[in-house]
């Protein structure tokens, strides 16, 4: 299964909620977050743009995060190491 991270260096423009707001929302903490489990099929084209729109490249796709921590994923470089 797929899932949404949102990393560290997201500073929460907004684009991703203006693309699709059922799946993102921007906190009060001025942080983006994912709204939904997975990747919703009937969101997927949009959870895309909203990827390739992020300007500072926060937004990831991970398979399987049982593999590895999300506390790896989000306080990491955005690079995998492995």
């Amino acid at each position: 299964m797929e899932h949404i991270i949102i990393g560290p260096e997201c500073i929460g423009t907004g684009l991703c909620e203006f693309t699709d707001p059922d799946v993102f929302e921007v906190t009060d903490e001025g942080r983006s977050s994912v709204l939904v489990e997975g990747v919703p099929k009937d969101h997927r084209d949009k959870i895309e743009e909203a990827i390739r729109a992020c300007p500072t490249h926060a937004i990831r796709l991970i398979q399987d995060p049982s593999s590895r921590s999300i506390a790896e994923v989000t306080e990491g470089s955005g690079r995998d190491e492995r």
